[in-house]
């Protein structure tokens, strides 16, 4: 297990789970931002997690505790993801006026047109999306199975957390946005870039509506490259491999990803300048 800090100041609490590694996260707010306070990971042993599916309840809820008490989460909010593998979205069209909750009563008395999952098994949710069909607007919904929900949720909730689902559809970073409060009353454009294992994404936005994205190719697979070069006599396949290496991770720490990391900030800052935008920047002050 690793940790990075243990601000007190803790907001919300975000939960990655795959098959492999349990990662908790603490995002402290700092006045209308949110800033990275905490990082907990912890491995999992074989077969404690498969396809979406929690196997081995005691092992799961034994890394949860330790990440839990060893970094002292305090935040009253948590929040989560299902993969696009468990969660159905669709689309339909409704009147403006209808309040959310006769919106959910039509949606559920329809429920057969949106999942071939039956009510009783299924947990959704909608929203907005700001396209509209002649007076009508439209609504994405988003369905998955219940199980894949409550057996995260319990563990979330027994630790006093209030457990929040984002569903890692097409319009993630929109919904991460509105989830996280973000864009909320903001009337200047903001960038969020979205890090992964080969190519990376710059979003800029303005509120919760993305108004220009930009794919990049680098991503976690570059620096792993970097540090097997580095390392030729180790293995190295993923960066997990260097956080369990003591003597790779002490020199990755220290001098190779603050200088990745370095190039990164600075090609999405002349990204960001490329475009007009409205923002005027010359370095990435925050990292979400």
């Amino acid at each position: 297990m690793a940790l990075i800090n243990r601000n007190k100041n803790q907001g919300i609490v975000a939960v990655d789970i795959t098959a492999a590694t349990l990662m908790v996260l603490n995002l402290a707010k700092q006045g209308t931002k949110f800033k990275v306070s905490g990082l907990g990971v912890s491995r999992l042993e074989e077969n404690v997690v498969s396809n979406g599916r929690i196997l081995n309840k005691d092992a799961f809820n034994s890394a949860l505790e330790t990440i839990a008490n060893v970094h002292q989460l305090k935040g009253k909010k948590a929040v989560y993801a299902l993969a696009p593998s468990q969660v159905t979205t669709k689309t339909d069209f409704f009147s403006p006026e209808i309040p959310d909750k006769e919106l959910e009563k039509q949606i559920s008395n329809n429920f057969s047109r949106y999942s071939a999952i039956s009510l009783k098994e299924a947990s959704f949710d909608f929203r907005k999306t700001g396209n509209k069909k002649s007076d009508k607007d439209e609504i994405a919904i988003y369905v998955a199975k219940s199980e894949f929900l409550n057996d995260r949720s319990q563990y979330l909730e027994n630790m006093g957390l209030a457990p929040k689902v984002v569903t890692t559809v097409a319009a993630s970073i929109e919904e991460f946005v509105r989830v996280f409060g973000l864009g909320a009353g903001n009337t200047e454009a903001f960038a969020i870039f979205n890090f992964d294992a080969a190519q990376s994404t710059l979003f800029i936005l303005k509120g919760t509506r993305v108004i220009v994205q930009r794919s990049f190719d680098i991503g976690s697979n570059r620096l792993i490259n970097d540090v097997r070069s580095y390392f030729p006599n180790e293995a190295i396949n993923t960066l997990d491999d260097i956080q369990y290496n003591e003597g790779v991770r002490e020199k990755y720490e220290e001098q190779m990803l603050p200088q990745f990391i370095t190039k990164v900030c600075d090609e999405i800052s002349r990204e960001i300048q490329l475009y007009q935008t409205g923002v005027s920047a010359s370095e990435v002050t925050d990292i979400y």
